[in-house]
């Protein structure tokens, strides 16, 4: 069997670990931290005991990478899948849209739903209709040289549109403001959702903790399938002889593995790749955005959804998991100096303003966590130089959300990119 070292227990790691452990390969998995999971990780808030989520991730039904993988793994039981799109929207002063598709067939629930969307006028509907009809015809190759925000005003997308529909989609799926993200990748996206079917277009969230839906099934996995997972280890090094990868170095100890994935963040990249080979990486520099993760305990529960989207603010979503809530704020660089007692009193006031029901003095707990690089920015200019999953050092592979996967740094990325990894080295077999 041939031999393969994959450095990172993020997603991007366990997928190409699990693929390539499905393929009769020996899979040695490294990971500096003592857990799995990367960015996408849960950890015990020991005041109530219990496993909460870094941050709280929205998957769609077009998610086919992970879709697959969970399959693989085990672990569809611990996904929440709707049957139909349902968005429960909200503005100031308790003002609710609903965006649901559960009626007719797909796509005339779609088309249902935005009727019934009352956040728009009819106008402004017939222009979204038009638009998604014009994406189903258009290459998006076109819109490369465009940001998001200058493509809608091109078609002719009202203010009003960008701000109730556009935006909010946008930053939760690119995690940056329309002003900087590339229309191309945007575009891809909408293809994704609501113009091949309607499993596509469904949300799906875990019902469980990240480590229990992802993390901890593909450990087991990779080790029923003859690999082998090592936390708490750090590579010092990757050895390259003659443009050629060989194996790694672990406490100046030198493990030979046929092929070595790095499935790190590419700062980290560099510190494992010996100077000499920096060039060969073609790696660009990225701009980083920022998610501000906010989790409430309260002595009273008063959202009754599953999940909602804030209109014209600057707090994006509210995830209910029963005990506590989540709430979340993409593109937060503006958050991430502001202390944290301060955080929870200005996002409390928000909510007062959308929740009039709401009770400042309902929080008993609260957590935040900033993730200050949490995503890289998809400008126009980034997404034409992203690096592929194979590099020209031979043998060496990379994984990440920031590698060329068509996607934004979100899960499905980070899986894609694992399985992209993996499927170059089943061709060089």
């Amino acid at each position: 069997m041939k031999k393969v070292a994959v450095i990172g227990g993020g997603l991007a790691g366990l997928s190409a670990a699990v693929y390539l452990a499905a393929n009769n390969f020996t899979v040695h998995l490294y990971e500096a931290s003592p857990k799995p999971g990367g960015r996408a990780s849960s950890f015990l808030f020991k005041q109530t005991n219990e496993y909460i989520d870094c941050g709280q991730h929205l998957m769609l039904g077009c998610y086919d990478y992970t879709l697959d993988f969970v399959k693989k793994i085990g672990a569809m039981e611990s996904l929440y899948i709707q049957d139909n799109l349902s968005l429960n929207f909200i503005e100031k002063n308790n003002i609710k849209y609903k965006f649901d598709a559960s009626t007719l067939l797909y796509p005339f629930n779609l088309l249902l739903a935005l009727a019934g969307y009352k956040a728009m006028n009819r106008s402004e509907k017939l222009g979204i209709i038009k638009l998604l009809i014009k994406l189903l015809f258009y290459p998006t190759d076109l819109l490369s040289d465009y940001s998001v925000r200058e493509w809608l005003v091109k078609e002719n997308q009202s203010e009003r549109v960008q701000k109730v529909l556009w935006q909010i989609f946008a930053i939760g799926a690119l995690n940056s403001d329309i002003e900087k993200c590339s229309a191309k990748i945007f575009a891809d996206i909408l293809k994704q959702i609501f113009l091949r079917n309607n499993k596509s277009t469904v949300v799906i969230l875990p019902q469980e903790n990240l480590n229990n839906t992802f993390h901890f099934p593909a450990k087991e996995f990779i080790i029923q399938n003859n690999g082998q997972v090592h936390f708490s280890t750090r590579i010092n090094d990757i050895q390259i002889e003659n443009d050629e990868a060989k194996g790694v170095i672990i406490n100046d100890k030198r493990f030979e593995y046929d092929f070595v994935i790095s499935a790190v963040p590419f700062d980290s990249l560099f510190k494992i790749v010996p100077p000499d080979y920096h060039s060969k990486l073609s790696i660009p520099s990225f701009r980083y955005s920022s998610i501000l993760n906010v989790h409430l305990w309260l002595n009273e529960n008063i959202f009754n959804e599953k999940f909602y989207g804030l209109l014209n603010s600057d707090v994006h979503w509210i995830f209910n998991h029963g005990s506590y809530v989540s709430i979340t704020i993409s593109d937060a660089n503006r958050w991430m100096e502001i202390d944290n007692e301060k955080i929870v009193s200005d996002i409390s006031f928000r909510l007062k303003e959308y929740f009039p029901q709401f009770s400042l003095n309902s929080i008993e707990y609260s957590k935040v966590i900033k993730e200050k690089r949490a995503t890289f920015v998809p400008e126009k200019a980034i997404l034409k130089i992203r690096p592929s999953a194979k590099t020209k050092i031979k043998n060496l592979y990379l994984a990440g959300d920031w590698t060329n996967t068509g996607l934004p740094a979100t899960i499905e990325g980070a899986i894609k990119s694992g399985k992209l990894a993996a499927t170059e080295i089943l061709r060089q077999v």
